[in-house]
């Protein structure tokens, strides 16, 4: 395992047994008014600066041409918030989907590699070549953790918030983060 002085993020070869044709960029809701209290499924929602922070991943993702044909969200309240903003920002329509959603009781209790492996093939059947995804950061980790096979607490370890993530699988780069603009 390699860390990028760079990016500050895991950097690795992806999984050889999946074969994806697709960038997938990966965010995590915004800041919200509960912001040092473990949500769950409790609503939650965003605070100005998780609001000011969703503008701003919209105006990188713009800026860096990305060009997602869609979004898919988990339906939680902090998540379908960011992803509003985020829609209405790019003009690109929102898929939400309870595979996503944050668990109760704790960041991994109900959490098993098949679920992020069934969203990751789900998506895979999707017709886009770059789909963003909103989902909670406990499953931010856990996608990462089942393309990387990495141990789910090796992957727990890295701050995903307020950061913009990309996972190109076409070529197979590894994960590159961009900086978010202001």
């Amino acid at each position: 395992m390699q860390k990028s002085n760079l990016f500050n993020i895991l950097i690795l070869p992806p999984k050889a047994s999946i074969i994806l044709y697709m960038k997938l960029i990966l965010i995590r809701h915004g800041k919200t008014k509960e912001d040092n209290v473990i949500l769950g499924h409790l609503p939650g929602h965003l605070s100005e600066i998780g609001k000011e922070e969703a503008k701003r991943i919209a105006k990188t993702i713009k800026t860096s041409k990305l060009n997602p044909e869609i979004i898919i969200s988990s339906n939680l309240n902090r998540a379908k918030e960011t992803s509003e903003i985020i829609s209405q920002e790019i003009k690109i329509p929102i898929e939400f989907s309870n595979l996503i959603i944050e668990r109760g009781g704790g960041i991994v209790e109900g959490k098993k590699d098949e679920d992020a492996e069934e969203f990751l093939n789900k998506i895979l059947d999707k017709p886009y070549k770059s789909i963003l995804i909103v989902p909670h950061n406990v499953f931010l980790c856990m996608l990462l953790s089942v393309y990387y096979e990495l141990p789910i607490k090796e992957a727990l370890q890295y701050n995903l918030k307020n950061k913009v993530l990309i996972l190109d699988t076409d070529k197979k780069t590894g994960v590159v983060e961009l900086p978010l603009l202001s």
